[in-house]
């Protein structure tokens, strides 16, 4: 058996998926049912889960996705902007959104005063299910597309059937895959501390 922190340890984002590899209904049973086991705010799970397969529809995402990030891109300040482009492989073409079998899109309202806490919780979810999304030795990856940050989210949202004020939180491509990116190596030693911010935990 795996152990949680291994899981936590090996997982990757993934981008590159094989396409014509489909996932087994009881693998994918068990992602689906992963982020509804998540602690959640009054133990209300005011999340939507929305499983795309169908290749046409994953297009017009996908399109819809990147047209709204090059848009976003451009409409920052020249320094953001030239950051972003400058980030090793970056590219406004998102092949996985069409090359994962599935897209599993997470979205909440914020503004529902029956859903406390709707984005924390919702985020918690999606941590769950990503844990047996790697526990299914899947690939995946949390994308979340620039134009949610905009007015055009309602372009998405009319295609998905969602309602104005739901947010997509994120986009998970699932799917099987070939290669996992190497680890990195990160230093938390400056991230955590001891009582007052600043007094550092790590000696």
């Amino acid at each position: 058996m795996v152990e949680l922190h291994d899981l936590m340890k090996n997982r990757r984002s993934i981008r590159e998926f094989i396409g014509d590899r489909s996932i087994e209904d009881k693998i994918l049973k068990r992602v689906i049912d992963a982020p509804f086991l998540a602690p959640s705010a009054a133990n209300i799970k005011g999340f939507n889960l929305l499983i795309v397969d169908e290749p046409d529809l994953k297009q017009k995402i996908r399109d819809l996705c990147e047209k709204g990030e090059y848009n976003w891109v451009f409409s920052q300040p020249t320094e953001i902007k030239e950051s972003i482009l400058s980030l090793p492989n970056y590219s406004f073409q998102k092949d996985f959104l069409t090359d994962a079998p599935i897209l599993i899109i997470v979205s909440t309202d914020p503004e529902n005063p029956n859903v406390p806490y709707a984005v924390e919780s919702c985020w918690l979810a999606i941590a769950y299910m990503l844990l047996e999304i790697e526990n299914s030795e899947l690939g995946s990856l949390t994308y979340t597309p620039s134009l949610i940050q905009t007015e055009k989210r309602n372009e998405l949202n009319k295609i998905l059937n969602l309602s104005k004020e739901e947010i997509i939180q994120t986009i998970v491509p699932v799917g099987y895959f070939e290669e996992k990116p190497e680890a990195k190596t990160v230093e938390i030693s400056d991230n955590v501390h001891l009582n007052q911010f600043r007094n550092p935990f790590f000696n």
